[in-house]
């Protein structure tokens, strides 16, 4: 990965969530531009602009000793704090919309827009998840969708204690092949994790042996 961004910018998403050993080696890559390669002892040059992104406090991680302070002060050269989706009301829907062509052009699917229904569970709910919630919600809603408009009974949307639209997910009335959505989950994570099976695995809560069944049964390996 640092290799392909040589010359470039990568991008450490949720930095927060690195344990401490791998953040140890992050920062000997970031202060001596240099790392190697697993089973070789010749260093490797890279030159690369580093961003951290996090949904953490990590002034609160570094305190509590879940985040090494050196490495804070190496990424925090200049802050940025978004805002949460909560928010931006006036923009969720439009982000929403956003997500629906992505997922439209990925799923191979037309659907038109949502309900005046759906609009309104989408602004009635906290997104503590922010837009990567958002953005797992309208996925799934796409993955099962089988009609023009996504209505309210399309959208699980958080857990019922941080929901006000805490109802049942509706089955739409031409059934669903179960198979079909599994398929479609395992081929969505494998290209949410740019097709490393054992991210993939993980982001399923699969072990790596069911997941290599798995892909065997949908003719995906």
């Amino acid at each position: 990965l640092l290799e392909q961004a040589q010359g470039g910018t990568i991008l450490l998403d949720e930095i927060g969530e690195l344990p401490l050993n791998l953040q140890a080696k992050l920062l000997s890559v970031l202060e001596t531009k240099q790392f190697r390669r697993l089973g070789s002892n010749k260093p490797t040059e890279v030159k690369v602009r580093a961003m951290a992104a996090t949904n953490r406090d990590l002034h609160k991680e570094v305190a509590e000793g879940r985040f090494r302070e050196d490495l804070y002060h190496r990424l925090n050269v200049v802050s940025l704090t978004l805002p949460p989706l909560r928010d931006l009301a006036d923009d969720i829907v439009l982000i929403a919309a956003h997500f629906l062509k992505v997922f439209m052009l990925e799923f191979k699917k037309k659907v038109k827009g949502f309900t005046a229904a759906a609009e309104k569970a989408l602004l009635g709910y906290t997104w503590p998840g922010n837009v990567r919630e958002l953005s797992n919600c309208l996925e799934r809603a796409m993955i099962f969708i089988e009609k023009d408009w996504i209505d309210e009974a399309d959208l699980i949307i958080g857990a019922p204690e941080h929901s006000s639209y805490g109802q049942e997910w509706a089955v739409p009335a031409s059934g669903i092949d179960l198979e079909e959505v599994e398929r479609q989950f395992i081929i969505s994570a494998l290209k949410r994790t740019g097709g490393n099976k054992s991210k993939a695995a993980r982001l399923l809560g699969l072990s790596r042996d069911t997941f290599r069944y798995r892909l065997e049964k949908y003719q995906l390996s």
